[in-house]
């Protein structure tokens, strides 16, 4: 696989792991409502014998579900980590550099196009040309080498008003857009996306498993839900 494709697969083994602890909180809301009713049912214990096991049992398979949720978290951040690695290695290629003589002909264009902005009758005119010559560019290799010329073009026009600096911004962006593969875009995209799930719990609050969890096992357990790390395991 190449790079492109180890970062999807990473990114889809997140998503993978969000979907697996799900069934995480169901087995765990299962197991103990069967323990629940087996107790409730137990006509040899007390009322306070009952409660006395229900909150013995509770407290294990909370246990048993933090548990996990710490070695999904653990397994979630390195698999971002992973991801995010690859989607960084992606960002930072070069663009493949075309050949010599398309090159050529871009640098006469260029040289061209600095020559007619210079000669303009005036600012409206230049960035015309400016925005003319920047949407011919569909490469990302020459969006580029016109990235690193565009500060120079851009101080060339001395007569800026409001208007005009919108203008140049406007271009600024088109390159800027131009300037990434479809690969980069992407990784970029998933690069972003990967940072911030891994700063959220794998059970969000406004999830109806966190509400699901909670009702199961208490209010007391929403911070370890939120944050599985900070669990100790005494419960």
């Amino acid at each position: 696989m190449n790079k492109f494709e180890k970062m999807s697969q990473s990114y889809a083994q997140m998503e993978q792991i969000r979907e697996s602890v799900k069934g995480l909180v169901r087995e765990a809301k299962q197991g103990f409502e069967k323990r629940e009713t087996e107790i409730l049912q137990d006509v040899t214990l007390t009322h306070a014998g009952q409660k006395q096991q229900l909150d013995k049992v509770r407290g294990q398979y909370l246990n048993q579900l933090l548990g996990q949720l710490q070695s999904a978290k653990r397994e979630f951040d390195k698999i971002s980590d992973s991801a995010v690695a690859f989607a960084d290695e992606i960002l930072l290629a070069e663009p493949e550099k075309p050949s010599a003589a398309v090159e050529a002909e871009f640098e006469r264009r260029l040289t061209a196009l600095k020559t007619d902005t210079v000669l303009a009758a005036n600012t409206k005119s230049g960035l015309s040309k400016l925005e003319a010559f920047v949407n011919t560019i569909d490469n990302p290799y020459f969006a580029r080498k016109m990235m690193d010329e565009f500060p120079t073009l851009a101080a060339s026009f001395v007569n800026k008003d409001v208007s005009s600096q919108l203008k140049l911004g406007h271009i600024n962006t088109k390159l800027t857009n131009v300037a990434s593969t479809e690969e980069q875009k992407q990784a970029q995209q998933i690069k972003e996306s990967a940072l911030s799930k891994k700063d959220q719990p794998l059970i969000p609050e406004y999830d109806q498993y966190y509400n699901v969890a909670t009702k199961t096992f208490g209010h007391e357990a929403a911070d370890y839900l939120r944050n599985p790390e900070s669990y100790s395991g005494q419960e």
